[in-house]
């Protein structure tokens, strides 16, 4: 069996700080990312700015201390009541269900096509850290079972195992935060296009709605107000270029994309064939 001891090697002070300015700027574009999703913006008309990536950097750290705190809240209440091989075979379903509660938050239940895959994924998982041991093992108690599945598992040599052999626990801290960062971070830029109500609205004919502000380029619709309906076209008007261009702020109802009209196909008679032409003798 290999040896699979992690010798632990850190990740230098210099590495951590590259890590963390491209961790910033890969969350700023993947909130960008689910804001502009909401509306139907290209990704290719995404550009961010130092102030763009300081200020969600300040609402990403905000958030990430409350959930924080949440969690070790749980966590500390958890310890002191559960059985430790019960926490240790739940600590897999936290990022997993995290992720189902959040889907369910923002698209509720009826688009559940959206977080079918997340509830599939947890119950997956659940299945194998709670029922699969019952299977496998058949000696003891419950408990006893869940300890003996997780000492056959720690002989295993996995991919997860390698890597924290090689690059140690803190690469794989640096993966995971990522791969929740990234999901968090487009999350939050899809509640915020739902939720926002105030936008500025130009006075052309017709009316456009600046649905996103990248550096200069405002990044203009035109929408129908009573029915909160933006249409399927796109324009940039440059910040200051028209000296004639008013912006008022106003609420609107909830906007979203035009929903695409299937054409019905109306059936066609069938058609009667002329009579072949008689040639008189």
């Amino acid at each position: 069996m290999l040896d699979t001891e992690s010798k632990s090697p850190k990740i230098s002070e210099g590495l951590f700080l590259a890590f963390a300015s491209a961790g910033l700027y890969l969350f700023t574009f993947y909130y960008e990312k689910g804001y502009a999703s909401v509306f139907k913006i290209p990704v290719s008309l995404i550009t961010l700015d130092i102030k763009t990536i300081l200020s969600f950097g300040v609402v990403f750290l905000t958030i990430f201390t409350v959930l924080f705190v949440i969690i070790n809240f749980i966590a500390l209440v958890t310890m002191n009541t559960l059985h430790p091989v019960i926490l240790r075979n739940m600590v897999p379903l936290v990022p997993i269900a995290f992720f189902l509660l959040v889907q369910i938050y923002i698209y509720g239940s009826s688009n559940w096509q959206k977080w079918i895959f997340f509830l599939g994924l947890f119950l997956y998982f659940t299945y194998l850290q709670f029922i699969f041991p019952l299977q496998t093992q058949k000696n003891g108690s419950y408990l006893e079972k869940l300890e003996a599945q997780q000492k056959h598992e720690q002989k295993i040599t996995d991919l997860p195992i390698l890597l924290r052999k090689r690059f140690g626990n803190d690469a794989l801290v640096v993966v995971i935060v990522l791969l929740i960062g990234i999901s968090v971070s487009e999350n939050i830029g899809i509640v915020e296009a739902m939720s926002q109500k105030d936008f500025l609205v130009t006075n052309t004919t017709p009316e456009m709605v600046v649905v996103r502000i990248y550096g200069d380029n405002m990044v203009c619709v035109p929408f129908d107000e009573k029915t909160g309906e933006l249409k399927s076209s796109f324009t940039i008007l440059k910040v200051g270029a028209d000296v004639g261009l008013t912006l008022n702020l106003k609420t609107l109802k909830a906007l979203h994309p035009a929903v695409p009209v299937t054409p019905t196909v109306s059936p066609s008679a069938t058609p009667v064939p002329s009579p072949l032409p008689t040639s008189t003798p």
